[in-house]
């Protein structure tokens, strides 16, 4: 896809394809250590990034967070809520998988994770 419009339709459209999965990029601090250390230093904290991909329902609530979207809740029941860790709140969402062809696609707005 070549816009973010392209990005959205795609997104969309394996929602309503019934596929089974869907797969996300996650971002995470690595933790409140490395945060402190960063913010001494001034350099970037480091991150970890990791594909996870689950069955639906996901048990998600998302939401904008310093503008990137991020998981607000995960609900008990939802298949993130059974993840071992693999995805915790505050964990920054970057991509999705695309409907078709299995690439993953950068992701700006919880509107594009949607």
């Amino acid at each position: 896809k070549s816009s973010i419009a392209g990005v959205v339709s795609a997104v969309r459209s394996r929602l309503q394809l019934g596929n089974k999965r869907v797969a996300f990029r996650i971002e995470r601090s690595l933790d409140n250590n490395e945060i402190a250390l960063a913010e001494i230093r001034s350099r970037d904290v480091i991150v970890e990034t990791w594909d996870v991909t689950l069955p639906k329902p996901l048990g998600l609530t998302l939401s904008d967070q310093n503008g990137k979207p991020a998981i607000q809740e995960i609900k008990k029941g939802g298949s993130a809520s059974r993840a071992d860790g693999r995805i915790r709140e505050g964990d920054r969402v970057v991509a999705v998988e695309s409907a078709f062809g299995g690439r993953m696609w950068d992701v700006t707005t919880v509107g594009e994770v949607l």
